[in-house]
């Protein structure tokens, strides 16, 4: 592979923000505070090329659709730096890497069910999601087992705690990809005719943002869900009150759905539709969401070493990948935000 082909192989498949793919990790943080070392970068190997497959067998979907759309006319399949086939066989070989790892290093039975369920999820997804109306419930099912997967490496007993992790999981993925992603992709999806729940709705972005009321409603209603599913355990889960510092987590988590509620409602009332804004606004309300899991974590495992260390992953994986774009490719490293 050259040198060439390997930074369009970066961009394909979001190498920036792989360092995120932290749901097997927080599964199994959340039921095993004593997480072995090994078994977390294990985990964590796991999710970035779960998350590098989700990437490739999208842009292998939608390769026709965003020939046509000037918002991914900088992707290496359009551009024809990597052929379809190429990416064909790189997700085969990714995914075979990821169940050969999880049969031979946890030799777990449910755990790599829950594996494959979550991927048969995302694949089902990838295939159908501009196909089909609701379609989001797909990749919010696949988040959720990936979280599940999670769990059972370390353990198949599940908490009151666990099922309210995979309900925030499942409601924040939905809410993600049916209100973030049809207001950021509304003009794509209008003029290539995708079915999503946004063009249902008569979300429009061009010549004037159009965000229709009963829109707004749903997006308001599912994030009331996340809003209660982030307190319940404060109001129903008494062990918690054991941390000598559960006041910290509290106001932590208030701060950042205060924050992720402005930005949702500076979303949806936007006045003029700018992609650039949007996109920054979708990092902001990303991030919201990996600090909820860690403000949560800190809650399940009495110490805020974990979720420091979860904070650290993605910082040094960027740092890491700055340097060697910068050493060996003299050139920065690909900006994923172009690319969503």
């Amino acid at each position: 592979m050259t040198n060439h082909t390997f930074v369009e192989f970066a961009k394909l498949i979001r190498i920036k923000s792989l360092g995120m793919s932290m749901i097997p990790v927080i599964g199994a943080l959340s039921i095993s505070s004593d997480l072995f070392l090994g078994d977390f970068f294990i985990l964590f190997f796991i999710g970035v090329l779960i998350n590098a497959v989700g990437f490739m067998l999208n842009d292998l979907v939608d390769l026709n659709k965003d020939k046509v759309s000037p918002d991914f006319k900088n992707r290496p399949m359009v551009q024809l730096f990597l052929s379809p086939r190429l990416v064909k066989k790189l997700i085969i070989f990714f995914f075979l890497i990821v169940v050969l790892t999880v049969i031979l290093y946890f030799q777990n039975i449910f755990a790599l069910i829950a594996l494959l369920i979550g991927s048969g999820f995302g694949i089902l997804y990838d295939l159908f999601g501009k196909k089909i109306y609701g379609s989001d419930f797909l990749l919010a099912s696949a988040f959720a087992s990936f979280y599940i997967f999670g769990t059972l490496t370390q353990s198949n007993d599940f908490s009151s705690f666990n099922i309210i992790f995979i309900l925030l999981i499942f409601f924040q993925v939905l809410y993600f990809n049916m209100i973030e992603g049809g207001l950021k992709d509304a003009y794509n999806d209008y003029k290539t005719g995708a079915k999503t729940i946004a063009s249902r709705m008569g979300v429009k972005t061009k010549p004037k943002i159009i965000v229709p009321n009963n829109f707004k409603f749903i997006a308001i209603f599912l994030d009331s869900i996340i809003i209660c599913l982030i307190i319940s355990p404060f109001l129903f889960i008494q062990t918690i009150y054991e941390f000598g510092y559960w006041f910290i987590p509290l106001v932590f988590l208030l701060l950042v759905i205060v924050n992720s509620n402005y930005t949702m409602f500076r979303m949806l009332y936007m006045k003029k539709f700018q992609r650039d804004v949007l996109q920054k606004i979708i990092g902001i309300q990303e991030l919201s969401r990996f600090f909820i899991y860690l403000g949560l974590l800190v809650l399940l495992t009495k110490s805020f070493l974990w979720s420091v260390f979860l904070i650290l992953i993605p910082i040094l994986w960027a740092l890491i990948w700055m340097l060697i774009f910068k050493l060996i490719f003299h050139q920065s490293l690909p900006r994923t935000s172009k690319l969503l």
